[in-house]
């Protein structure tokens, strides 16, 4: 593989899935992977940034508006061992701050 690790091919492809906006089956399919590989390499990928990075698992601050109507939950996020609730009268800037914090910190 002319000196390129696999692990280094992947989070390239990871990279690029992630900045597609495409629907991980929809990039595998384009890209001719199977998504279980794909999902195999995100979790692997995952687990070595984690225990390489040796950092403590922290909270991360997501401010959100004061009124609350009710709290249905008609919209779930699940990214790994997260999942997130979104309840229909979520505030915009709430779900941007919550996506925010996914992308820079899952």
């Amino acid at each position: 593989m002319s000196g390129i690790s696999k692990s280094a091919i992947w989070k390239e492809r990871i990279e690029d899935f992630r900045t597609s906006n495409l629907k991980a089956q929809d990039w595998c399919d384009k890209n001719n992977l199977h998504i279980t590989t794909l999902q195999q390499w995100i979790r692997r990928i995952n687990k070595e940034d984690i225990t390489s990075s040796n950092k403590t698992v922290e909270f991360v601050p997501v401010t959100t508006p004061s009124i609350m109507i009710h709290n249905t939950a008609p919209i779930i996020i699940r990214y790994g061992k997260i999942s997130i609730d979104i309840s229909d009268d979520c505030h915009p800037d709430t779900l941007r701050n919550i996506l925010e914090a996914l992308r820079i910190y899952a």
